[in-house]
């Protein structure tokens, strides 16, 4: 009796011999680009996973070209980059990763604040800087030296 209970628990419940799979995702922002880690357990060599970056501005949505991660046998963690540069007035940013049969994960919200280049003041170049202060101290010196004739000749 024992066995047929053991036959009917294990063939009832498909997958269960097996590891289940896991994903997760872990999402930061340098610049334009969101940059994420998945971590894949369970999951056999060669399955693919789609990886989409997405923006809240109302709701969410996709942002830019998805990215797919092929895993392979002795690896569970693979870097990711997407591009979520049109996402104008976007609040948040993160990561979805999809590896189909309801395997999915959604990564840490990053504010889109912290995405966007610090801000930059332009400098002049020096090429540009050194002709220029010349220009305008021999424009004073001309200009100091004609008052000086034109008090003199007076």
């Amino acid at each position: 009796m024992s066995v047929a209970l053991f036959a009917v628990a294990f063939f009832a419940c498909p997958g269960s011999a097996s590891a289940a799979v896991k994903l997760d995702v872990v999402a930061t922002c340098t610049g334009n680009m969101l940059k994420g880690t998945i971590t894949v357990t369970g999951m056999s060599a060669g399955s693919v996973i789609t990886v989409q970056a997405q923006a809240q501005t109302s709701g969410w949505s996709n942002v830019g070209a998805p990215a797919s991660v092929t895993v392979v046998a002795g690896r569970t963690s693979y870097p990711v980059s997407l591009d979520v540069a049109g996402a104008p007035g976007a609040k948040f940013f993160r990561i979805v990763s999809d590896a189909g049969s309801g395997n999915s994960a959604t990564s840490n919200h990053v504010r889109a604040s912290s995405c966007g280049p610090p801000v930059q003041v332009p400098e002049v170049p020096a090429p540009l800087v050194i002709p220029v202060t010349m220009l305008l101290t021999a424009g004073v010196v001309e200009a100091l030296r004609r008052r000086r004739l034109a008090r003199v000749g007076a």
